[in-house]
């Protein structure tokens, strides 16, 4: 996968900051393509299937603070123009189907 990927080739507001290594403006990242989509996908479920493993009784998908599924649900920086862009719905597609494939993979709560 490409160093910086976002839902489409927008940058976030504001600058980056200095206490993350940061500075100046956020890069422009590349539009994630369907199969890098897939590759997140699979990480995720990759990731449960790890912690089901080592014994946990449960996981948190992570889609806040400006990460890559919090990313898709914000207007301004998904601008896809498929099932994946557009309205709120679409928007919210990638990170349901994330949780569909974690839940098929481990199983019931």
């Amino acid at each position: 996968m490409a160093a910086s990927v976002g839902p489409s080739a927008a940058a976030p507001k504001g600058e980056q900051l200095g206490f993350y290594r940061g500075e100046g403006p956020y890069p422009v990242p590349a539009a994630i393509t369907t199969a890098q989509m897939n590759e997140v996908r699979e990480g995720f479920v990759t990731a449960a299937l790890h912690g089901q493993q080592a014994g946990f009784d449960g996981v948190e998908i992570h889609g806040a603070n400006g990460y890559l599924l919090d990313q898709f649900l914000t207007d301004y920086l998904n601008q896809r123009d498929d099932h994946y862009g557009g309205s709120p719905k679409n928007r919210a597609r990638f990170a349901a189907e994330i949780c569909q494939d974690v839940q098929q993979a481990v199983g019931p709560a």
